[in-house]
């Protein structure tokens, strides 16, 4: 699989990603979401056939490419109403935040 660029911001309400994947169609692109991630994966497959009896060819080539990419997702995140849209090329996802401070985090000194 090909990593595509991304480019991810954050505003107050949410968290932005946008991803260029050319070439491929909206049916093609899975986006997946659990609490601690979000994973897109892009599959696609195409076949030439070509046959040409009165000149004795006959062509059969497959095209196979794929586009994977992962991102941690923080604690606010709220995955229940993460929004995808893909036009022309760039797939962009908001993860709205819960509005739920994340944990607060203490420094343990090593001993």
């Amino acid at each position: 699989y090909i990593e595509p660029l991304a480019d991810i911001y954050e505003t107050e309400k949410e968290i932005v990603a946008g991803m260029e994947i050319p070439g491929v169609s909206k049916e093609d692109v899975k986006v997946n979401a659990t609490e601690d991630g979000i994973e897109i994966k892009c599959e696609k497959k195409d076949e030439i056939k070509e046959e040409n009896k009165k000149k004795g060819r006959y062509r059969f080539e497959r095209t196979y490419s794929g586009f994977y990419r992962y991102f941690s997702l923080p604690e606010n995140a709220d995955v229940d109403k993460i929004e995808a849209n893909y036009n022309n090329g760039i797939l962009e996802i908001k993860i709205p935040k819960t509005g739920k401070e994340m944990k607060k985090r203490k420094e343990i000194k090593v001993k």
